[in-house]
């Protein structure tokens, strides 16, 4: 017999501007609205997969015009520690988007590992470190 599984998830179904976000106890999605120049944070909170058995997801339908962005993270980046012990945070995150929505997708993703290692220094992390970034060029 499995001991008890469980596993967090977020999912984003993209069809032309609209946006169908769903997430199992992941960090926040954050969208970055061109048109406003903001980031907004957008929370669904659910609890991980097989933590209950009838759970009910929240979907949140975004619009998603050109320029605008979504990223999505594990929370072993923003749990990423420093020598001292002090947390990358979430605030870290999105500042270093807001700084840095006028590049790529390729060059946001280089820039947020670069600061993240030099933040943990020789430290290994304790979680996975994953995010994605996806950016609306039309």
């Amino acid at each position: 017999e499995l001991p008890f599984l469980s596993m967090c998830l977020s999912i984003v179904k993209i069809n032309n501007s609209r946006v169908t976000y769903a997430s199992a106890a992941m960090p926040p999605l954050l969208h970055y609205v061109e048109k406003d120049k903001k980031i907004i944070e957008i929370e669904n909170h659910g609890m991980p997969l097989g933590a209950m058995k009838k759970f009910s997801y929240q979907e949140t339908i975004i619009d998603f015009q050109p320029g605008d962005a979504f990223f999505l993270m594990s929370d072993g980046l923003p749990e990423l520690f420093d020598p001292a012990g002090e947390m990358f945070g979430y605030e870290r995150v999105n500042n270093l988007l807001m700084m840095n929505m006028d590049k790529s997708a390729d060059e946001i993703i280089e820039i947020i590992k670069t600061e993240a290692k030099k933040w943990s220094g020789e430290r290994p992390p304790d979680d996975d470190v994953t995010f994605v970034i996806i950016k609306n060029k039309y």
